[in-house]
């Protein structure tokens, strides 16, 4: 059976830092092509997603979005870190004696800073194996829609063949491939 090249799936798993979140989509394409949206701080696992995704899709068009959400219990108990906080006070300081109009910063804006919030640290294997397994379980999901794809469209075909007029049959009278003259049939050509 022919295969559909047509699919999406989308998973997630809870790690120390946040969630992970991976999607896939994929469309027809003639060879396969894998686009690689990968949040900046998890480029180095794009090497491993493209490995995984090569060795279980021959064809397609395969959009990979691999991203992070930090959130839950790992991101309600994310300590402050003093040294940045320290950083960017003297440098709101040297900010507000530069422009004695500005506003000064706003909570949100300390939290927002790089490095204000102390990140979970993650063991870079820990990361490596949650998302190959995220990645073979999205894999399964789209292999899995890909093949309820093919069956619909193996469904649609065969409802339109068995549907479709016979050759003859419904044609009108005169109609070419019609042997019928004023409704007498008339000899096959020689």
């Amino acid at each position: 059976m022919i295969h559909s090249m047509t699919g999406y799936a989308i998973a997630a798993a809870e790690l120390p830092r946040g969630t992970f979140s991976l999607e896939l989509r994929s469309v027809n394409s003639r060879f396969l092509d894998i686009q690689m949206r990968v949040a900046d701080e998890l480029r180095l696992l794009e090497p491993l997603l493209r490995e995984l995704i090569t060795a279980r899709i021959a064809r397609g068009k395969v959009d990979c979005r691999l991203f992070i959400v930090a959130g839950g219990a790992a991101g309600a108990q994310q300590p402050l870190n003093p040294e940045a906080l320290d950083a960017l006070a003297r440098l709101a300081a040297q900010a507000q004696r530069a422009f004695p109009e500005a506003a000064p910063l706003r909570v949100a804006d300390v939290l927002r800073w790089p490095g204000v919030l102390a990140e979970a640290i993650m063991d870079e294997e820990q990361v490596r194996t949650a998302v190959a397994q995220l990645c073979n379980r999205v894999l399964d999901e789209l292999i899995a829609a890909r093949a309820r794809g093919s069956k619909a469209r193996g469904e649609r075909q065969r409802s339109r063949r068995r549907n479709a007029p016979t050759r003859g049959r419904g044609c009108a009278a005169g109609a070419p491939g019609d042997r019928r003259v004023s409704g007498k049939a008339r000899p096959a050509p020689a």
